[in-house]
């Protein structure tokens, strides 16, 4: 759920991309990466940005540096591909159209964010955005076992968190049988129709509905 790419309005691009930098020159914890192929992953989408005219910014030395890519566009590669490691994008726009377009675009989907001083404008806009979670001026990295969790397109399928975790994982099915019940209508004069019942009766067939989900192994009756 880590942030790939942030798309920033052109008029407080400076600003937003200077405060960045300034949290980065800060960072002193080692980031691990968790193999030796996704560090080369990591060094082909920076490299691949550099060589398109993107700026590069870096930690401090540690066994993977975080970066900042500035100038970000869609011909480069981190554009539209997750990057799995400690590398951010920032990408620059003129107008809420364009945030929609690209939104209309991506092709995965875990987790986004807006920053925004008018909350009715950012969910209104979080309405275009094809993502499991969109945050409303919070990290994108956020997460609740009561909540269900979960992309859309390349960021998987399927939700984990609470009953939707274990309903992404069943085949719903309906069941049910059939049980009798008796009635038994008593009237002066007639002999019973049952020898045990003091009257005229009738059985009346009564569907009995159950909901069996597969997988899990759950039966529950329906009231």
């Amino acid at each position: 759920m880590s942030t790939d790419t942030v798309i920033t309005a052109s008029a407080i691009a400076p600003t937003l991309e200077a405060k960045i930098l300034s949290l980065v020159q800060k960072i002193d914890r080692t980031s691990t990466v968790i193999s030796p192929a996704a560090k080369l992953r990591l060094e082909m989408l920076v490299a691949d940005a550099q060589t398109k005219g993107a700026k590069i910014y870096t930690a401090p030395p540690q066994n993977y540096l975080p970066t900042v890519i500035t100038g970000l566009t869609k011909e480069m590669i981190l554009y539209e591909t997750e990057s799995f490691g400690p590398v951010v994008g920032i990408l620059t726009v003129d107008s809420g159209a364009e945030i929609i377009e690209i939104a209309e675009q991506a092709t995965y989907g875990l987790s986004a964010s807006i920053i925004s001083s008018n909350h009715y404008r950012a969910i209104k806009l979080s309405e275009s955005i094809k993502a499991g979670a969109v945050h409303i001026n919070s990290m994108t990295v956020h997460d609740e076992p009561t909540l269900p969790h979960g992309g859309y397109g390349e960021s998987g399928w399927g939700r984990f968190g609470s009953k939707w975790g274990i309903g992404s994982l069943c085949k719903p099915r309906l069941s049910y049988y059939i049980r009798e019940i008796t009635y038994v209508i008593s009237v002066p004069g007639v002999s019973p129709v049952f020898p045990d019942s003091p009257g005229f009766g009738f059985r009346l067939p009564v569907p009995q509905f159950y909901f069996q989900s597969w997988g899990a192994r759950r039966l529950q009756r329906r009231k």
